[in-house]
């Protein structure tokens, strides 16, 4: 679904998402990966976006609108038809010279590429053929580390509605960029990149357990990192970080990389045609008790999953 929002006759935003179709009401659901896109400098006609959209799902008695705020450059405050919650992502800027975006990582990042150097590396981009099972048997192993340090246990395929069959077709349209890190004939490591010419986003890396050692996630993000700002990007957004606390490493490593946080928006709202209104003083008790129990554990609320 691709939508175009209208003022005076001038389209002032665009936004892309799907529906769910249902026959009862309350389950059809719009499902947007990111929020409204406004024209440069005209940020302000997004809470004119956002009435929009719901008066839109009312008319057609959709049930519920969930935006999620991957790769979103925008913040914004509460809105009187939807739930707004703060969300982090760590991006690392390619503006400047490759000595300054070096110069930002961590003694640690650098001292463990250079022992992946020496331990034979090598890297190339995939850019024929279909390597989910390749990539779905490294992230299952990324899992297996990482749960083995004590990180809970995810989805690997974690932005809602993604799946390894989602991950092929867009293999298939030749939507992704696939880096892949080598010990001979041996691959040890997969990077995924959706990218636009200008903007990257680190979407999947996998790898293999014995890549850990070999340092394969520190050299595939330094040869990545060469080559964007080569090629003239402007950033890789590395995604957000959960703020679970057994997740702290994961956050201090993209820190060690030289990322920096970026603020934006998650939205949805409570059911928004009758009968199902009804429920929403639930809904809002539900979201309530998350919420507190959220700051108990990390000082803050996950916006990351729909309430």
């Amino acid at each position: 679904m691709y939508l175009d929002f209208v003022m005076e006759g001038h389209v002032v935003a665009k936004m892309a998402g799907f529906l769910i179709s249902h026959r009862l009401a309350v389950k059809r659901k719009l499902i947007f990966h990111a929020g409204p896109a406004p024209r440069p400098g005209e940020a302000s006609v997004i809470p004119q976006c956002l009435t929009a959209l719901a008066r839109f799902a009312r008319k057609r008695r959709i049930g519920r609108i969930h935006i999620f705020s991957y790769d979103y450059r925008y913040s914004y405050e509460a809105h009187p038809a939807f739930h707004v919650y703060p969300r982090m992502e760590m991006s690392i800027s390619l503006e400047g010279e490759m000595e300054e975006i070096t110069g930002r990582m961590s003694r640690r990042i650098i001292r463990n590429y250079k022992h992946a150097v020496k331990e034979d590396l090598s890297f190339s981009e995939e850019r024929t053929g279909d390597p989910v099972a390749t990539i779905d048997s490294l992230l299952q192993d990324t899992l297996k580390v990482r749960t083995g340090k004590g990180y809970h246990r995810y989805d690997p395929y974690y932005i809602p509605y993604f799946s390894r069959e989602i991950l092929s077709s867009l293999m298939r349209q030749n939507c992704l960029r696939i880096v892949t890190a080598k010990r001979g004939e041996t691959i040890h490591g997969n990077y995924i990149m959706l990218t636009d010419g200008v903007r990257a986003y680190g979407l999947l890396i996998g790898t293999s357990e014995a890549g850990y050692s070999l340092g394969v996630p520190t050299y595939l993000h330094y040869v990545i990192l060469h080559f964007l700002k080569k090629e003239g990007y402007h950033y890789l957004n590395l995604g957000g970080v959960s703020p679970d606390k057994t997740h702290k490493g994961l956050l201090e490593f993209k820190q060690s990389l030289g990322a920096q946080p970026v603020t934006n928006s998650f939205a949805e709202t409570d059911f928004l045609v009758f009968p199902y209104t009804l429920l929403n003083a639930l809904n809002r008790l539900k979201r309530t008790l998350q919420e507190r129990k959220d700051r108990r554990a990390h000082g803050h609320h996950d916006s990351s999953e729909p309430r």
